[in-house]
């Protein structure tokens, strides 16, 4: 009963905590920032009171606090390597100066560093949690951890509509103040979502460790023997599947983004007017082909996560698929942080010149940046998001199917 009153005290701290949301002295960004400290500190008081009375100890209220605060330090270091405020997209910025192969560099490299402090603090929490409490604390962290989604949803939501305005505000040629409210707005929503999908991705880790101890108990094993080659093999495997996984999907942006551009340059030949604005383009045909792209380059990469540990499991056995899903579980994470990172890095380092700084729009420096924005845009927006999906996945089968990998498996 104590998870469930503890998500239900995260729904209602969350709720609580809109009201604390108003653009004061700082902004936007200051406001958001503010709703998730409140939520946080809320739903931490309501665990420390629940606790307290459903147990004889506190052990599993610091299990909790523990995917509480790491929640939060998630949002904390995410913002600061993807927000214009701070030196690491500035960085980015200014290595547009010297072209886009060194913008392009930077963001990589900013991607890179930002996944070392927050796997440190998930390190940490699965330590101490278990300490605390063995497996059920493990649990209970992640718990902590989504306890504040519904203001975590709420900020990820912030992201999209701003982007639209900010769209809509260009496309109706409204004043430059109006553009340039709009386009902060946007910076600050691209941190939003940089946020959102970061804790996606950390929660579900974070669920798969919890799950990962859920299958060993299932298969009954006692240990997983590092010095066994199956294992070994299992481990490699597991890895391997997020890099291929994200080389499909960042593949299947370059074919839609190129058969998309085809058909805008084929409107441009074909409809009368429309280069000089006298005609409307066929939208419908522009939409077709990015939904028939999305649905088709999903295709292979579901494939994978089903056939990687379903293959693993039935040939090489129950303790090969747990090597599996420790690979899957050491890969991910980092990938995903690293993607997502750089991508929002490049899109908000454009955003920092668009705001009249390095020169503004017009300028090489802004070509630059523009080339690294579209890089980034299917790391931070298709391949990073979509590993909290295989790791769902992979998981999810290898609980499923534990039996039959430790009764029906090829080697076992």
């Amino acid at each position: 009963i104590f998870p469930l009153m503890v998500l239900a005290a995260g729904i209602f701290s969350s709720i609580l905590a809109t009201f604390f949301v108003r653009v004061r002295n700082g902004g936007a960004r200051k406001a958001i920032n503010r709703g998730i400290f409140t939520a946080a500190i809320l739903v931490s008081i309501a665990s420390f009171i629940l606790a307290k009375t459903l147990f004889d100890n506190l052990n599993p209220f610091y299990a909790t606090l523990a995917g509480i605060v790491t929640a939060v330090l998630f949002a904390f270091f995410t913002e600061y390597y993807t927000s214009t405020d701070n030196p690491p997209v500035r960085a980015v910025a200014e290595a547009a100066q010297t072209g886009p192969a060194t913008n392009i560099l930077m963001g990589l490299a900013t991607g890179l560093e930002s996944t070392a402090i927050p796997i440190l603090i998930f390190c940490g929490v699965v330590f101490f949690s278990f300490e605390m409490a063995g497996l059920y604390g493990i649990a209970m962290a992640a718990i902590g951890f989504l306890s504040i989604t519904a203001t975590l949803m709420a900020i990820s939501s912030y992201g999209p509509i701003v982007d639209n305005a900010h769209g809509i505000v260009e496309m109706s040629g409204l004043s430059l103040e109006v553009a340039e409210v709009t386009d902060a707005l946007d910076s600050v929503g691209n941190t939003t979502k940089a946020v959102c999908k970061t804790y996606a991705v950390g929660t579900s880790v974070l669920a798969q460790v919890a799950m990962f101890s859920a299958y060993v108990q299932a298969t009954g094993l006692s240990t997983i023997d590092l010095m066994k080659t199956p294992v070994i093999v299992g481990l490699l495997i597991g890895g391997m599947t997020t890099f291929v996984l994200c080389s499909f999907l960042i593949k299947a942006v370059g074919k839609a983004a190129f058969e998309m551009i085809g058909e805008v340059r084929r409107q441009f030949r074909e409809i009368p007017g429309l280069s000089v604005g006298k005609a409307n383009p066929d939208y419908a045909k522009c939409v077709d082909i990015s939904t028939r792209a999305a649905l088709k380059g999903l295709f292979i990469p579901a494939l994978i996560s089903v056939i990687a540990p379903l293959g693993v499991g039935l040939i090489l056995g129950a303790e090969a698929e747990g090597g599996l899903i420790i690979g899957n579980i050491a890969t991910i994470l980092p990938m995903a942080l690293l993607l997502m990172h750089s991508g929002t890095a490049w899109d908000n380092a454009k955003k920092y010149i668009e705001a009249g700084n390095l020169g503004g729009k017009g300028t090489s420096i802004h070509a630059a940046a523009v080339i690294g924005d579209t890089v980034g845009d299917p790391c931070k927006d298709t391949a990073g998001p979509s590993l909290s999906t295989l790791i769902n996945v992979i998981g999810s089968i290898a609980i499923l199917f534990a039996t039959m990998f430790v009764t029906y498996a090829l080697f076992r």
